[in-house]
């Protein structure tokens, strides 16, 4: 389940960085790869990002009410992608086990992938 999760968190952010256009125009789930998400889900993916500040969304208005859509990465957003994208790191990351937690928030998910970061570039520093 864990994995799961921060493959989605990593893809996600991929995946927005790759199609994240300068001025930023909003971003469907099918622009991003993510065609078959519920757009529900989508929505709650969209907006629990945004408020944990990795991504910047824009609100348009349609027929069913007004939604949020990814745009592109905030500099925080940037900066975790960076760190994650580094493989040693990732594969630490994959390797937490937490059997004891059901489902676990984003920024769960993310404060585990910053405390690595962390721990690698302390390690780093003392060699």
């Amino acid at each position: 389940m864990m994995n799961t999760d921060f493959t989605f968190v990593r893809e996600f952010l991929l995946a927005i960085e790759r199609e994240e256009t300068n001025p930023p125009t909003l971003l469907t789930k099918d622009q991003l790869g993510f065609p078959k998400i519920p757009d529900g889900i989508f929505g709650r993916h969209v907006t629990l990002f945004g408020r944990s500040d990795l991504i910047e969304t824009i609100n348009q208005k349609t027929e069913n009410g007004s939604h949020y859509f990814p745009a592109r990465l905030t500099k925080a957003g940037r900066e975790f992608l960076n760190d994650i994208r580094d493989e040693e790191i990732w594969k630490r990351i994959l390797s937490i086990k937490i059997d004891e937690v059901q489902t676990i928030s984003l920024s769960v998910l993310i404060a585990l992938a910053q405390r690595v970061v962390e721990l690698k570039k302390k390690k780093d520093d003392l060699e």
